[in-house]
């Protein structure tokens, strides 16, 4: 696990976290935290992995909500959101391909969709009430290759 962490963690209440795992060889790392304990503020997340999987989510803030579905072979996933009321979404298919959402500020929500052989994405939100068109986001199809976005306000 990054910095000595344990693998799966939650802090503060009603955070809320399913993980499922099927194939062999996956990993995950998960931590949430909830600085505004006492009230059902908490943050949720999903997360589903396959065969040589590797994904890590981290969630820091309140009413965050957070999934991730990698399937295909050997590849990895990432969700990292700090701030607020954000909703992200990263569904990794095909093979040896990584997707990374990362969304920092209040009210962001952004979907991000990696198909394909070997693709590599970043997709950054840094900001408040950032979201994408028409409610989905990007999706990229490649054969090799690496995408890297940022979108700041």
């Amino acid at each position: 696990a990054p910095d000595g962490l344990s693998p799966a963690s939650q802090y503060g209440t009603y955070n809320s976290g399913e993980i499922i795992l099927e194939g062999e060889g996956a990993t995950v790392y998960f931590s949430q935290n909830n600085a505004l304990t006492g009230s059902p503020l908490g943050n949720s997340a999903t997360i589903f992995g396959g065969e040589l999987a590797s994904i890590v989510l981290s969630q820091t803030g309140s009413r965050n909500t957070g999934e991730i579905s990698v399937t295909g072979t050997n590849n990895s996933a990432g969700l990292l959101q700090t701030g607020n009321g954000n909703d992200g979404n990263v569904d990794v298919s095909g093979s040896n391909n990584s997707g990374t959402l990362v969304q920092t500020g209040n009210q962001n929500s952004f979907s991000l969709s990696v198909a394909g052989d070997s693709t590599n994405v970043t997709y950054t939100q840094i900001g408040n009430g950032l979201s994408a068109v028409n409610g989905a986001g990007p999706t990229v199809i490649s054969n090799g290759g690496t995408v890297l976005i940022t979108q700041t306000r």
